[in-house]
């Protein structure tokens, strides 16, 4: 799933402020006393209750998550008979959970993503699960079938803050009609040779595929672009750089394995000519320049999938597509994807903070997990769910190698996030200058350097305040 940050309220209200509202009211006597609902409520004790008599609320992002929500209530309220579950759809999700823990009004659960979520963790809004977790061994277990880089997204000084909901990689999805035209081996079948399917490959192929030499030309061959998540992020992760130190404490794309990726990838464009310019992508996106059949390669989430089967291209595309993972590394023999995944976390202003565990116990079984394998879009966070959505092909499509992203759990890495910073705070300067970057308009080094800069500026203190050490 694409990651979109819902800036603004209804309320006139600024990120900055109600953040800061957050933490002042977390700081203050009177959230902190009712934090935990009151007076402590056992399960056992919860259990006495008369039948759907403890509500607990659940925030959803929209109709499509809660349509889904909708299912697993059934099978929590199963289990645990006096839970009385509410789903609401909710616009603005992130500011609306600030305000409502702010005002004493949070409901029990809502869906966060990585970007506006992990701040909140660190503005502490959510309750830790590790204390539930250790006395519940059953769940613990479960979680073991989760992906690493999922849990990994949401942990915080050594707790966990949020069950994942989905997860999220990146893999190369490529026109093979074109590709076997030209007497190329499908990436799907050297996907795991280092030497024989790495950026080279990649370029190579590029080359190969590329037909003419501006921008109206019959096909691109290769695109890479200025968003973290889908392009440039996962040749960072591969060549062993970061975007942001594991601790979330700086920003460190100038550092030289990071510099070299981010080069490489704007070279596809302005030294190869094997990519769209920006200009070009305002005018046709890639997806719609791959779905075109003029665009050869491109790199995607498993939402990508989106725009080639399924309701929103009922006619398909005129061309066999298919997937593989991402290339290798030439200096490194790795590779990473940036991963991304939704959580749910239990707001620490709930009023039924037991009842809320009782809630995600059941969520995050392989039952109540296979609803969103097969209805989100995207797979659970359970990769006990994966089989029968493989069987399917990733939900009815046509016949392709759908397992290369599943298999690319085993190698994600978080998609970028600070708890110590809002994510506009914190990804200002990149989104500013990284476009002028692919633009060609600044260079490389200069542009890291400076979104380095600018953003430690406000990143080091901020977590230098929380004792943190940069």
């Amino acid at each position: 799933m694409a990651v979109h940050f819902i800036p603004t309220l209804p309320v006139r209200r600024t990120r900055r402020r109600t953040v800061t509202a957050l933490a002042t009211a977390v700081a203050g006597s009177t959230l902190t006393a009712c934090a935990l609902g009151g007076a402590a409520v056992s399960e056992d004790q919860l259990a006495q209750k008369p039948a759907r008599s403890v509500p607990v609320a659940v925030w959803a992002r929209g109709l499509s998550d809660k349509s889904v929500f909708d299912q697993i209530t059934p099978l929590v309220e199963q289990q645990y008979p006096h839970l009385a579950i509410t789903t609401e759809a909710v616009t603005g999700i992130y500011d609306k959970i600030v305000v409502a823990l702010a005002g004493g009004d949070a409901p029990e659960l809502a869906v966060i993503n990585m970007p506006s979520g992990v701040p909140l963790i660190g503005q502490n809004a959510f309750l830790g699960l590790q204390r539930y977790l250790s006395r519940d061994r059953a769940v613990d277990q479960e979680l073991k079938s989760f992906a690493p880089p999922a849990l990994q997204a949401y942990r915080f000084k050594g707790d966990l803050y949020a069950i994942p909901v989905t997860n999220e990689t990146i893999v190369l999805w490529y026109n093979e009609d074109v590709l076997r035209r030209a007497n190329l081996v499908p990436p799907h079948e050297i996907e795991n040779d280092p030497q024989k399917w790495n950026w080279n490959t990649l370029l190579d192929y590029a080359r190969k595929l590329n037909r003419g030499r501006d921008q109206e030309r019959e096909m691109f061959g290769l695109f890479i672009g200025a968003g973290i998540q889908a392009s440039w992020g996962n040749l960072v992760y591969s060549n062993g750089g970061r975007i942001l130190t594991d601790d979330g404490s700086k920003m460190v794309l100038s550092q030289a394995a990071a510099m070299d990726a981010v080069q490489w990838s704007v070279d596809t464009i302005w030294k190869h000519d094997l990519g769209p310019q920006p200009a070009t992508l305002k005018a046709s996106p890639d997806r719609a320049l791959f779905a075109a059949g003029r665009l050869a390669l491109v790199m995607g989430g498993e939402y990508f999938r989106r725009y080639l089967f399924g309701p929103q291209t009922p006619q398909g595309l005129p061309f066999k597509f298919n997937l593989a993972q991402i290339p290798f590394a030439p200096r490194t023999n790795k590779r990473n994807n940036v991963f991304h995944t939704l959580g749910l976390p239990i707001l620490r202003g709930a009023k039924t903070p037991d009842a809320a565990w009782q809630y995600l116990k059941v969520f995050a079984t392989k039952e109540a997990q296979q609803f969103i394998t097969d209805g989100w879009g995207s797979r659970g966070g359970n990769q006990k769910t994966y089989e029968s959505w493989l069987r399917s092909n990733a939900g009815g499509g046509p016949p392709a190698n759908y397992a290369a992203i599943t298999k690319s759990d085993a190698h994600g890495l978080p998609y970028p996030a600070s708890a110590f910073l809002g994510s506009n705070e914190t990804f200002e300067p990149l989104n500013r200058l990284m476009p002028q970057i692919f633009e060609n308009t600044l260079t490389v080094r200069a542009g890291l350097q400076q979104i380095d800069q600018e953003t430690n500026a406000r990143l080091e203190p901020a977590a230098r305040a929380t004792g943190a050490k940069p």
